[in-house]
């Protein structure tokens, strides 16, 4: 079957595709994929969204696919993805609750809080200084291992 980026529920097979260790293979995909997630939430957010976008025929959920997308662009690194997940992190309460702060710091804590300074993303850099007072490799160990089983099982 030949998957269509434009469905949420293509995207949600696409992403259970990319493992962590090889997203970096995919990175204009995983961007794409977010964009399109954001725009979707954007769009429910406005009302212009049934809450079926979110559910396949078989009803299996894809309303997880932003925060997915977000997981594997942590394993990227690149800090060029820090504002575009920012940005959907103040979208709305629902995706500003469940997406995760640590996705954003997958540059680490020190470079992630210098590129933040130096485009002037104030708002999220005292939200990562007052959360991540001191970087912990264990809290990043632990927060990753959830997020495995969390999206690819056991």
């Amino acid at each position: 079957m030949m998957l269509d980026v434009r469905s949420p529920v293509h995207r949600k097979h696409l992403l259970k595709s990319i493992l962590p260790e090889r997203a970096h293979e995919h990175h204009a995909l995983l961007r794409e994929i977010f964009m399109l997630e954001y725009d979707l939430r954007k769009r429910e957010w406005e009302g212009g969204v049934e809450e079926q976008a979110f559910f396949d025929e078989d009803g299996i959920d894809c309303d997880d696919n932003i925060y997915h997308a977000a997981f594997l662009l942590y394993h990227i690194h690149d800090l060029e993805d820090v504002e575009l997940m920012w940005r959907a992190k103040c979208l709305n309460m629902d995706v500003g609750t469940m997406l995760d702060i640590e996705n954003l710091l997958g540059a680490g804590v020190a470079a992630t809080l210098e590129h933040m300074d130096r485009n002037n993303l104030c708002d999220a850099a005292a939200r990562i200084r007052k959360e991540f007072a001191a970087e912990s490799s264990l809290r990043f160990a632990r927060w990753e291992r959830q997020m495995r089983e969390y999206f690819y099982g056991g």
